[in-house]
């Protein structure tokens, strides 16, 4: 009998102790880090959510749940913003001309639960999307609007994503197309246009000096010979004004034969003086 109690006490103690030890033995931690949180799974279903700091957990009915992310797994989900630099993407346009677009997305996870079950690989259908969306928005514009409205197709893009991947969790923050690879000859007539606008612009101007200078010259002959008329009648208008003078002189004819022909060299030897452009009349001493 003693010995029967013996044997069942220790049962007793191997079964507690084999129950602390699923207990305890089984018993794990996870360090969640900043700006990161990590779905449990109870059996394989949704438990709860763990955020920044020290946790345990039963390793035994508790698992971290792990999502694809990219070619990787992982089980903490970042909530920092993060960026998805897709491949170029090359897009037909409403004029048939094929081009290809470097766009760099920038993303935040708002909701962790929809992220890792609403989707087997989120990065993938963030590719999709966006690769979808823009391929949509761009189908309907000619190369030279695609070129010119960058502005306004990144804010297409961002609503039409946003839209999208809401149901995933996710949060289209802002978008840069930081590239459009045209066509060769789309590029090699782009240069030959600006080439042409360069010489139509060098030939203007030229013009427009050449212009300039005729007119100016014109103006100057102008001058010239409006002077040159002045001094001409300044001349007439001082053998006039010496002729009158003898006329009316009581002084002898030779007198006034000396007089005479003084006063015809003086008005010989006048002259038009012109600096800058102010006429006055000079007399070439003799």
């Amino acid at each position: 009998m003693h010995s029967t109690m013996i044997s069942e006490a220790w049962i007793v103690l191997i079964f507690i102790a084999v129950l602390l030890a699923l207990i305890f033995g089984f018993n794990a931690f996870v360090i969640v880090n900043e700006q990161h949180q990590v779905i449990m799974e109870y059996w394989g279903s949704y438990s709860k959510i763990l955020s920044t700091g020290l946790h345990f957990y039963n390793a035994l009915t508790t698992s971290p749940k792990y999502i694809a992310w990219g070619r990787s797994s992982v089980f903490q989900i970042p909530l920092n913003e993060q960026i998805f630099d897709p491949p170029n993407l090359t897009i037909t346009t409403d004029d048939l001309c094929e081009i290809g677009v470097d766009i760099v997305i920038h993303y935040r996870i708002d909701d962790v639960k929809r992220a890792a079950y609403n989707t087997p690989n989120l990065l993938n259908v963030i590719a999709q999307t966006v690769n979808t969306s823009l391929r949509e928005i761009c189908s309907v514009m000619s190369v030279h609007k695609i070129n010119r409205d960058r502005g306004n197709i990144v804010h297409a893009l961002i609503c039409s994503c946003d839209s999208i991947l809401t149901q995933y969790g996710v949060h289209i923050i802002r978008a840069q197309i930081q590239n459009i690879k045209l066509p060769m000859e789309i590029v090699q007539a782009q240069s030959k246009a600006i080439a042409t606008q360069t010489q139509v612009e060098g030939e203007l101007q030229a013009t427009r000096a050449r212009m300039e200078r005729n007119q100016m010259e014109s103006e100057a002959t102008i001058e010239l010979k409006l002077s040159q008329e002045n001094a001409e009648i300044r001349r007439r208008n001082l053998l006039l004004d010496s002729v009158f003078m003898m006329r009316d002189s009581t002084r002898p004819l030779a007198v006034q034969m000396i007089l005479l022909d003084k006063w015809t060299n003086v008005a010989e030897r006048c002259k038009l003086v012109c600096t800058d452009k102010s006429l006055t009349i000079g007399i070439t001493p003799s």
